[in-house]
């Protein structure tokens, strides 16, 4: 079990870092389903933070010369590190694809160049990828009513409930009502066709009668 201490990070500030024989050759914004305007204005300023803690901090101090970490910039050349994973499909690559990652060109490793790293992120809203967890999620609305977070949502449900109880049980009583009707409609029927048969049957007798008579 590892425990890491709690801090309220704010997602813009979150990004991805990937490690090719022990050269940074990319960058991704950590959450790319969310569009973050002053990425676009301060990029230059965060790749050099980025690049600066990897090579002071993490170059050549890490056991595989391939991996990813998770860094996030409190401010200005203030760079925490908060995590590492494996250099692989099993570490989403985010704004990368691995197929490019792992064909990505990272030179010599024992040359000391330190290769320009790409750093991506969303650069409009249009721009912005589905999440993978959002079908997994629930509307805003039921997570304030299950939280109890807003008590007018709960108000306006309980109404609703109670409408629909009112709505139901005058349905039931309207149908209650034509009942009756649709009953002694059906008496009336049975009384008519009965009427019918009787007149049938004695204008049958008359004729039976007459033609015994006659022969």
């Amino acid at each position: 079990m590892v425990l890491r201490k709690w801090l309220d990070l704010k997602p813009g500030l979150e990004f991805r870092c990937f490690i090719k024989k022990n050269k940074l050759i990319g960058i991704s914004q950590r959450h790319p389903c969310d569009f973050f305007p002053f990425l676009g204005k301060g990029n230059g300023a965060i790749l050099e933070d980025i690049k600066l803690f990897f090579y002071n901090k993490i170059y050549k101090q890490f056991p595989d010369e391939n991996y990813v970490f998770d860094v996030y910039r409190k401010s200005e050349h203030n760079i925490l590190l908060l995590d590492f994973n494996p250099f692989g499909p099993v570490t989403d690559g985010l704004l990368f694809e691995w197929e490019e990652l792992d064909s990505w060109p990272d030179g010599d490793s024992a040359s000391e160049e330190v290769p320009e790293p790409v750093f991506r992120f969303i650069e409009t809203e249009m721009g912005v990828k589905p999440s993978p967890y959002q079908q997994h999620g629930m509307p805003v609305d039921m997570v304030d009513l299950a939280a109890g977070t807003d008590p007018h949502k709960l108000i306006d449900f309980l109404q609703m409930k109670i409408q629909s109880q009112q709505d139901d049980s005058s349905g039931e009583d309207d149908s209650s009502d034509d009942k009756p009707e649709e009953d002694m409609s059906n008496v009336l029927a049975k009384r008519t066709d009965g009427d019918s048969k009787d007149i049938d049957n004695s204008d049958s007798k008359t004729c039976t009668a007459d033609s015994a008579t006659i022969s």
